[in-house]
């Protein structure tokens, strides 16, 4: 009996699988794993929870004067470059 219970999780796990890879086609890898990830840390794992999740984010949006940090932006002080010596 634990080996029939056991075949039908995974046979669930690959459909899941196989939705995450057909996502990806879709929306790219970056936003599947994103959402992945927040699936997994809210433990939400049913069928279209990866879709609900996407949609989601796509549907919140930012605001005008959201900075994104990243290599050319930092928040930290004292980090960009120098200004040149003659100013």
């Amino acid at each position: 009996m634990a080996d029939r219970s056991r075949c039908k999780r995974v046979a669930r796990i690959r459909t899941k699988m196989a939705a995450a890879v057909e996502l990806t086609a879709l929306i790219g890898a970056g936003q599947v794993v994103i959402a992945v990830g927040l699936a997994a840390t809210v433990g939400q794992f049913e069928e279209d929870a990866l879709v609900s999740i996407t949609q989601r984010r796509e549907s919140i949006a930012r605001p005008a004067g959201l900075v994104v940090a990243d290599e050319t932006y930092s928040v930290q002080p004292g980090t960009s470059d120098p200004a040149p010596a003659d100013q």
